[in-house]
C-alpha cells in the first residue's frame, strides 16, 4: 500500500467582531493547515480546527496527533468506504479526535478526487450542483444593530437570516427577531440557533413566543440525550433542528429513527468528517429530513469542503456557508459569496490551489 506523507501549519486567526453563543463567545479561531502527498508528488490539503465548547477535542490534542502523523504518515486510502479504516490504522479516532480525524480525512479525499480529476462533490454524487445558497448570520445584541446588519446583508442578496439566540433573555432575543421581521417583511428566512441553551420548559415558552414570527427552523433548542425532550417540542409552529446532538453517535441515530426532529445541521469538523457527514445526510433524508451544512468558522479549505459537501446532498436548501468574512484574513476570495450564494471552486479535488 502507498504511505503518504503529512505536514501541516498552525494558524491563528481573529475574528472581525465577536460571535455571542450561549455556549461561548468566540473571539478567534486557532487550527492547523494539512497536506498529504505521495511518492509521485499528487497532493491533497486539509483543515484542522478544533471547537472544543462545540464538543471536538481541544487544540493540544489535536496538535498532538498532527505530530504523530507527521512522524509516521499514514497508508493511502482507495475510496471514501475505506476511509475511516484507513485512519484508525494510524491512530485517529473520529470519536475521540473528530476535528483531526475530518482535517486529515478532507486531505486524503481531495488527494483521491485530484487523482481522478475530478471535483470532491461530483465524486460524493455525480448529480452535485455547481453552488447553493447561504444564510447570513446577523450577530446583533440590540434590534438596531440586527437591523442594520440584515438590511446590509440584504442589499448583497441574502435572503435568509440567522439569529444566535438564548446568550440573552428571551424578551430580548423576540425584540431582535421582532426588529427583523418588521424591516425586511415576511418574505425572508429567519432561522434561530440556541446552542442547546434553553432547558426543556424554557424552550417551550420559547417556542410560544417565538412561533408567530414565522420562523423557518430552531437549531438545538436543548442540551439533552433523551429524544423525548426534542419531541416535546416539536409541531408547536417551529421546525426543530438538531446540531450539537448530531455529535453523539448514539444519539444522532435515535434522533434520526425516532423522528424526533424535523432537521439536522451537520458541521463537517465537528462530526469528524465528510463520511461520516454524508453517511448522516443519507438516513436523515430517508426519513424525509431536512439536511442543512454549516461550517465551524473555519478558513478556507474547511469551507470548501463543506461547500462540496452541500452541492452533494442538499443542493436545493440554504446552507451556514458564507462565514470567511467574519474572518480577518484574505480567505474569502477563495470561496467567494455572491447574490446570497456560494460556488464551490473548480478543478479537481477541493479545487483550492496554493493555500
Amino acid at each position: 500500500m502507498t504511505q503518504l506523507r503529512l505536514d501541516f501549519m498552525p494558524y491563528e486567526v481573529k475574528l472581525k467582531q465577536p460571535l455571542v453563543t450561549a455556549r461561548a463567545t468566540v473571539t478567534r479561531r486557532l487550527g492547523w493547515t494539512v497536506k498529504v502527498w505521495d511518492a509521485s508528488g499528487r497532493f491533497g490539503y486539509g483543515e484542522v480546527a478544533p471547537l472544543p465548547w462545540f464538543g471536538t477535542e481541544g487544540e493540544h490534542e489535536a496538535a498532538r496527533g498532527l505530530e504523530s502523523l507527521r512522524a509516521t504518515g499514514l497508508p493511502a486510502p482507495d475510496g471514501l468506504d475505506s476511509m475511516r479504516d484507513t485512519l484508525a490504522a494510524s491512530g485517529v479516532d473520529r470519536e475521540r479526535r473528530p476535528a483531526l480525524h475530518a482535517g486529515v480525512e478532507t486531505a486524503l479525499l481531495d488527494l483521491l478526487a485530484r487523482s481522478r480529476e475530478q471535483s470532491l462533490a461530483t465524486w460524493l454524487s455525480p448529480d452535485a450542483a455547481d453552488r447553493v445558497a447561504v444564510q447570513r448570520l446577523v450577530s446583533g445584541q440590540t434590534p438596531g444593530e440586527v437591523v442594520r446588519e440584515a438590511v446590509d446583508a440584504h442589499g448583497a442578496g441574502y435572503r435568509t437570516f440567522k439569529l444566535k439566540v438564548a446568550a440573552l433573555p428571551l424578551e430580548r432575543d423576540v425584540e431582535r427577531i421582532r426588529a427583523i421581521r418588521i424591516e425586511l417583511g415576511p418574505h425572508v428566512r429567519l432561522r434561530l440557533d440556541a446552542n442547546g441553551g434553553w432547558s426543556p420548559e424554557e424552550a417551550r415558552r420559547a417556542l410560544e413566543a417565538i412561533a408567530p414570527h414565522g420562523i423557518d427552523l430552531l437549531e438545538q433548542p436543548v442540551t439533552s440525550s433523551d429524544p423525548a425532550d426534542f419531541v416535546a417540542l416539536r409541531h408547536r409552529g417551529v421546525p426543530i433542528a438538531a446540531d450539537e446532538a448530531m455529535i453523539d453517535p448514539t444519539l444522532a441515530s435515535r434522533l434520526i429513527e425516532t423522528e424526533a426532529i424535523d432537521a439536522v445541521v451537520l458541521k463537517p469538523s465537528a462530526l469528524g468528517g465528510l463520511s461520516r457527514s454524508v453517511d448522516l445526510a443519507r438516513a436523515v433524508q430517508r426519513h424525509g429530513m431536512r439536511t442543512i451544512v454549516t461550517t465551524s468558522l473555519e478558513r478556507a479549505i474547511g469551507v470548501a469542503a463543506a461547500v462540496h459537501l452541500a452541492c452533494a446532498i442538499a443542493p436545493d436548501e440554504v446552507h451556514g456557508l458564507g462565514t470567511l468574512d467574519w474572518l480577518e484574513s484574505d480567505d474569502a476570495t477563495r470561496c467567494p459569496v455572491f447574490a446570497g450564494g456560494i460556488r464551490r471552486p473548480p478543478g479537481p479535488g477541493l479545487g483550492l490551489e496554493g493555500v
